[in-house]
């Protein structure tokens, strides 16, 4: 049996037992469903730690057979994987994910932070996400243009607090848009970090927009669903983390906040770039709904 180092894994898949099966395989990722229902991802080194993660020390699977259906066994200090591979566990790193905290005093100044990343970002990407310039037909640009139709009625949405406007325009983007996890996923992922981080102060939105979300996952994938549940919970890959903290500092650092932009940016296709648009857009309403109340 091939035995493999473990390098970290999220503190997290210490709470339930890792037997499964294989539930979907990548170059450099596949998921595992667990006989709990839980739902935890085996990555390469290069792969950013994230939410019920654990990385191995390979650089891609090309020379490692992963299919859907494999058996995933849990064993003492380690994950047997159809009786071939052995994850060795004992010797990795454990970390643990900690919470975003909303700043308890907002600096309305970084509202031209926002606004500079969000036009910075429309002019330098062109991608099949939010950030688009070029089609390659009109069903292309028929999506780009059905993606800033939601966002600009979600912003309606939520200055007006009209819940049922908010769950029909979360409707219309879940599951909606290319990639693995849909464009229109990445974007409401994005918003849900911003909510759903530690001390957000409009806790009737954040409760309307998690439940929402809730009640409407079965219209995306199993992967794009774990992705959104993980949004509820004010988690995600650690580059996004990073980029929220900075942008809830005080003072901004511009080096740092640059050095983890290009991070989410290399995240996928455009799933980094359309978290990013649901970040600016959380903290853009957001904010403007602090000034609006103290005004």
């Amino acid at each position: 049996m091939k035995k493999i180092e473990s390098i970290s894994y999220d503190e997290s898949l210490n709470n339930f037992n890792l037997s499964g099966k294989i539930h979907s395989s990548f170059n450099r990722t596949f998921n595992v469903l667990t006989e709990s229902d839980h739902f935890f991802t085996v990555a390469v080194n290069s792969v950013f730690d994230g939410p019920n993660m654990l990385k191995i020390k390979e650089s891609n699977f090309e020379s490692l057979v992963f299919e859907r259906g494999m058996m995933v066994k849990q064993v003492d200090e380690g994950l047997v994987i159809a009786d071939k591979v052995c994850l060795d566990l004992s010797t990795a790193a454990i970390y643990q994910i900690q919470p975003l905290f909303f700043p308890s005093k907002p600096n309305r100044k970084n509202t031209t932070v926002f606004s500079a990343l969000e036009k910075k970002l429309s002019e330098q990407l062109d991608t099949v996400g939010f950030f688009r310039k070029t089609y390659q037909n009109n069903l292309e640009k028929e999506q780009h243009d059905r993606l800033l139709t939601c966002k600009n009625a979600l912003n309606t949405a939520v200055k007006e607090e009209n819940k049922k406007l908010l769950e029909k325009e979360v409707i219309q983007l879940i599951g909606y848009g290319n990639g693995l996890t849909p464009s229109g996923d990445d974007f409401l992922t994005g918003l849900l970090l911003v909510a759903n981080s530690v001390n957000y102060p409009f806790v009737t939105l954040r409760n309307s927009l998690n439940g929402a979300v809730s009640r409407n996952l079965k219209r995306t994938n199993d992967i794009s669903q774990h992705q959104l549940l993980h949004g509820i919970e004010g988690i995600a890959l650690e580059p996004v983390m990073t980029f929220l903290r900075e942008l809830y500092q005080e003072e901004i650092d511009s080096i740092q906040l640059e050095n983890s932009l290009n991070q989410v940016i290399s995240i996928g296709s455009s799933s980094g770039s359309d978290m990013l648009a649901g970040i600016l857009f959380g903290l853009e309403v957001t904010f403007q709904k602090i000034i609006d109340r103290e005004n």
